[in-house]
């Protein structure tokens, strides 16, 4: 065996855990937000069959970023929010569109903030006011601590390249920076690398020529390699060329616009206050019905999240990545696919009477979604169309990454 192919095996099998432990760090997620412990499990059975299911094995970071952001997630649910943020600080070192947890930080803060100002009006007390004020201010400085955590490993891999490429300094910290000889320059072919500082010699100023983004405000290498080599920017991927990679991200896109648009249509008075109000003097007359569920208050945020990766992927990035974009981040895309198909279940009663006495593969084969499989012709058309294409999309993503042929 080649170490090449032994990489690769290894690689498999770690994405394979990492993949094991988001499905369980998304169910106590789930069961924590939708206080619904049946449809937490029933999101986490489809996140095993996720549309990005191929990415999730592959060698690819998509496991590992669930993996970290579900449980980081989890943890600030749960009152924690230093220890969630040195967690979100592991997902933005491993892809860099975590950036965006510092917002699950600010909203927290925020929501809990609004509620203790609600105190303080009401509170008659000198003491009582002070120390509100304080927790407050305390909070704040706390969420400022946890926002530069998670951003941290970004600015220092662009802190790095920018060492790397656009100084005369070999040095990072403690530690000797590298660059490619002119050799393995030579060798590898690629006009493009002595742009990353592959220079012959930095003993040698005169002969050193930084590349342009050096002189960006702000120089980040980023930005550029995604701009210059992915053709990332606003409306730069809206050409007849790719409209197939428009097709392929039409499913996803569909579901996440109707999981908004049914939280909206059924939660407006709660969203219009961006759920800052106390629960007490909330202007929903309904508010007693969202306790639990898709439709709970605390889904909101999630909401929120989903609505602007998914904006962001289809207005400047690669819209074809959309699939596996979100289906790695965004907890909430289960959550409404789980909602969208448990009401169409009429199996549950018969795969309770003996549940005690069944066999480990029986309890597997017994719950809800095999069995909306297996039974498909005998679901309505909504789960049909879900499950449908959760399936087909991991088969024919399967076929066609295996094959080394285009795909999400």
């Amino acid at each position: 065996m080649s170490k090449h192919s032994a990489l690769l095996i290894i690689a498999v099998c770690i994405n394979v855990v990492f993949f094991t432990l988001a499905a369980i760090f998304l169910y106590w997620l789930s069961w924590q937000v939708l206080k619904d412990e049946k449809m937490a499990f029933r999101a986490a059975i489809l996140f095993c069959i996720n549309p990005a299911g191929v990415f999730m094995t592959a060698a690819y970071t998509e496991s590992t970023f669930a993996m970290v952001g579900f449980l980081a997630m989890y943890l600030l649910e749960k009152k924690h929010p230093v220890v969630s943020a040195l967690i979100f600080m592991l997902s933005t070192a491993t892809r860099s569109n975590g950036l965006v947890s510092c917002g699950f930080i600010l909203y927290f803060v925020m929501k809990n903030n609004f509620r203790k100002l609600f105190a303080v009006y009401n509170a008659k007390q000198l003491k009582t006011i002070c120390v509100t004020l304080l927790s407050m201010i305390a909070e704040l400085l706390l969420s400022l601590v946890c926002v530069v955590l998670i951003v941290l490993p970004f600015l220092l891999f662009q802190y790095f390249a920018y060492v790397k490429c656009c100084t005369y300094n070999a040095n990072f910290g403690f530690f000797q920076i590298q660059p490619l000889s002119q050799a393995q320059n030579e060798q590898t072919g690629d006009e493009d690398f002595n742009e990353f500082g592959n220079t012959p010699d930095r003993s040698t100023p005169q002969l050193f020529e930084f590349p342009a983004w050096c002189n960006n405000t702000p120089p980040l290498i980023y930005s550029h390699i995604q701009e210059k080599y992915w053709n990332v920017g606003l409306f730069r991927y809206y050409e007849i060329k790719q409209i197939p990679n428009f097709i392929l991200a039409v499913p996803m896109v569909t579901l996440c616009c109707f999981a908004i648009w049914k939280y909206f249509g059924r939660r407006w008075n709660y969203i219009k206050y961006l759920g800052l109000l106390p629960r007490k003097v909330k202007k929903d007359s309904k508010s007693d019905e969202f306790l639990t569920g898709f439709y709970g208050d605390d889904v909101f945020v999630y909401i929120v999240h989903m609505a602007a990766l998914m904006v962001f992927n289809v207005l400047v990035v690669n819209v074809q990545i959309v699939t596996r974009f979100i289906a790695s981040s965004c907890p909430v895309i289960y959550w409404f696919a789980a909602a969208m198909t448990t009401s169409s279940v009429n199996h549950q009663k018969s795969t309770n009477r003996n549940q005690g006495q069944q066999t480990l593969f029986q309890k597997v084969v017994s719950n809800e979604v095999v069995q909306q499989v297996m039974n498909f012709k005998g679901n309505n058309r909504k789960t049909n169309l879900i499950i449908g294409y959760f399936l087909l999309y991991n088969v024919v993503g399967i076929t066609m990454h295996c094959n080394f042929l285009p795909w999400t």
